[in-house]
């Protein structure tokens, strides 16, 4: 039997374990790779199982390479149980220990606020458009207009007595104003007698 890499113990058996830590375009990958005891085998597959399931899959590529290596990292531990098991001062076995890995709150807020962050710009780029021209024609409304010459319209207070039209909508098609109608922003709006 070869020696542990990681502790120098003896009963050491290879296996190949993979970690990922993915963040949205980028990702890396974690390796353990080589005669490695079963105490060291167990912790490092807590440690990189953990990894890969909670910062693995934030990215296009590293999802599928999330799903093929942790199912290739349960496959490879078995097959290191099978080969490596613990053993007292004879062929006596006794059970494997429960390995413990501290969990940190940290991947799990930085993975929630990279979430809400993305589809904050989804929600953004997938509006249905600027609320711009809804403003500009709800400003429109109930303003006054005084007609300056024929064709032309020049706003004025409605407290004036310089006003001649108050704009009293906004439509698609002009047939829809009962009287007079101005050319506005996203529509036309109609213009009242005032």
């Amino acid at each position: 039997m070869e020696s542990c890499y990681l502790c120098g113990g003896s009963g050491a058996a290879r296996i190949e374990l993979r970690g990922i830590s993915s963040r949205i375009i980028w990702f890396n990958i974690h390796t353990v790779q080589g005669p490695v005891c079963a105490g060291c085998a167990e912790a490092a597959y807590a440690i990189l199982q953990q990894r890969t399931l909670v910062q693995g899959w934030w990215g296009p590529l590293s999802l599928i390479l999330t799903l093929w290596n942790s199912v290739a990292n349960v496959v490879n531990i078995r097959a290191h149980r099978a080969a490596a098991p613990y053993v007292l001062a004879g062929p006596q076995s006794i059970p494997r220990p429960q390995v413990h890995v501290r969990d940190s709150a940290s991947p799990w807020v930085a993975s929630i606020a990279a979430m809400a962050v993305l589809g904050l710009i989804i929600a953004i780029v997938l509006s249905p458009g600027s609320s711009a021209p809804r403003d500009v024609q709800t400003s429109m409304v109930d303003s006054c207009w005084s007609e300056t010459s024929p064709n032309s319209l020049d706003e004025v207070a409605c407290s004036s007595g310089d006003a001649d039209y108050r704009v009293s909508n906004i439509v698609g098609d002009p047939s829809q104003c009962e009287d007079a109608y101005m050319d506005a922003s996203g529509g036309y709006a109609c213009l009242k007698p005032w």
